[in-house]
């Protein structure tokens, strides 16, 4: 049956009984949660409100039983305790800086290496082309001498010819 086969009337009903409270199962019994009726004793009322505090009532107890000396010798120890990690963390931050400037230091180092590295790099190629141009001259010399011998050979050959005939 859709929405539509409903008559307004029967409809009206349905939602006026989604309106209404359910009504309790037969077996369980209402519980009301909102208000209690609390039946114990006013006393045990008072050390239920106040189980918030039983931590902290549990660090003053020491306190009011005649231990406060301990307390003040736990706390004398744990300032001197303080104290040391302060000293270590002094120790160590100097520690650190001296590093941080032995880092810097190296990396100085670095740059000055890498710059002359670069430097000898650059005269290292200087040099390789100076020396390609000087085996071009080397080349050129043996060259300019070598037609110096052959037309000194000539002549020498031509001047022997001449002087036999």
């Amino acid at each position: 049956m859709t929405a539509a086969d409903l008559s307004v009337e029967e409809l009206r009903a349905r939602v006026k009984a989604l309106d209404q409270p359910l009504e309790p199962l037969a077996e369980e019994p209402v519980r009301d949660l909102t208000h209690r009726e609390d039946k114990s004793p006013p006393m045990w009322r008072v050390l239920l409100q106040l189980r918030v505090l039983l931590p902290y009532l549990s660090k003053l107890v020491p306190l009011l039983d005649g231990t406060a000396h301990q307390s003040a010798a736990v706390s004398q120890e744990l300032h001197k305790s303080l104290a040391d990690l302060q000293t270590g963390h002094r120790e160590i931050r100097g520690q650190f800086a001296d590093q941080v400037l032995e880092l810097k230091r190296v990396e100085e180092q670095l740059e000055r290496l890498r710059e002359a590295s670069e430097r000898n790099t650059l005269e290292q190629q200087e040099l390789i082309e100076d020396l390609k141009s000087f085996g071009g001259t080397i080349k050129l010399l043996a060259g300019v001498g070598l037609v110096l011998l052959l037309a000194n050979t000539g002549l020498i050959i031509f001047l022997l010819v001449r002087l036999r005939h």
